[in-house]
């Protein structure tokens, strides 16, 4: 099977393994609940005076499952609940609240459910509580489905700048030695007079161009293993629009360009620094014995790969310039 095609067929196993762990997840809560709701149409009391409630369960149940029906049938069960299974769901509800809500709305929870304990009568303490259990659900599930819509949102955004990333390794790499923008020059020589064969310098600006956009999408990558998810559902939302993407690439293409005529003009200039020099044919000239034309090279492509990964690189150098212009008006 071709490299692609295995690629192909180990994501699909990947997803559809996670697919079933998700459906056996549900099914194991529909049965939970399945389990409870036989539990309680047991109690007579209950199937006296919720008999139509019960039968609005029962509906639910046959719909089709997935979470949001699943949260509509614990709902629905909560007001069957005595003190004690409130007392019981709520808790558990709570331990589940600590490790998904923040932490000020764990603790509001926690102090309203310490506060319904004192409440003087018992009909204020079982509304109580049960308004407060029907409050967590709500807020359980909001935010699952907050949680779910940035997987979706983080997934998205990871592989539109991952395959940016890739085009701009592909484009390094396809122009690095300029091969083939010299075979095509050739392919387009009419005949007369000599072939247009690419310069020195046009190979350096385009791996100039090209570091940087690998610089910036690198960038994005990395930031993608930490700060995102603690990131609002809108904030994503906009990292996740193409414009974004389209701007940041953009800036580390200008970034790496601003690089390599910072290095040729001498405003970038040490040990540390290659040295760029070209004559009127765009042929690459040796000032000094020390730099070739590949560690010149080399370095340039360093430089602008760090200026596009680096967002205050250029603006510092660009807010250095104007410093000295200023001073030397």
């Amino acid at each position: 099977m071709p490299m692609n095609g295995k690629l192909l067929s180990l994501l699909t196993v990947n997803k559809g393994q996670r697919r079933k762990v998700l459906n056996d997840l549900l099914e194991q809560k529909y049965i939970d609940l399945a389990t409870t709701f036989d539990r309680l149409k047991l109690k007579p009391a209950i199937a006296e005076q919720y008999a139509e409630h019960l039968d609005k369960i029962a509906a639910v149940f046959e719909n089709e499952h997935n979470w949001d029906n699943a949260s509509a049938i614990e709902q629905l069960l909560a007001p069957l609940y005595g003190e004690v299974e409130l007392d019981i769901e709520i808790r558990l509800s709570m331990v589940e609240a600590d490790r998904r809500l923040t932490v000020e709305e764990a603790q509001f929870f926690a102090d309203e459910y310490a506060y319904l304990q004192e409440a003087t009568t018992h009909e204020d303490k079982l509304a109580g509580k049960l308004n407060l259990l029907s409050n967590l659900y709500k807020k359980l599930q909001m935010s699952y489905d907050l949680e779910e819509q940035k997987k979706y949102l983080l997934s998205s955004i990871r592989f539109s700048t991952s395959v940016a990333f890739f085009i701009s390794i592909m484009i390094f790499f396809l122009f690095d030695n300029m091969q083939v923008l010299d075979t095509f020059a050739k392919m387009m020589h009419s005949g007369e007079g000599f072939p247009v064969v690419p310069s020195d310098k046009t190979e350096f600006i385009i791996a100039a161009l090209s570091a940087g956009w690998m610089g910036s999408c690198f960038s994005m990558l990395l930031r993608m293993k930490g700060d995102l998810r603690l990131q609002s559902l809108s904030e994503l939302t906009a990292i996740n629009r193409l414009d974004n993407l389209i701007s940041r690439s953009l800036i580390g293409i200008v970034s790496g360009m601003l690089v390599l005529y910072a290095f040729e003009g001498g405003f970038m200039q040490g040990s540390m620094f290659p040295t760029l020099s070209f004559d009127m044919y765009g042929s690459y000239v040796v000032n000094d014995t020390q730099w070739d034309r590949n560690k010149a090279h080399a370095m340039l492509i360093f430089w602008c790969f760090l200026a596009g990964f680096s967002e205050k690189m250029v603006p510092d150098l660009l807010a250095r310039a104007d410093k000295k212009l200023a001073q030397s008006s």
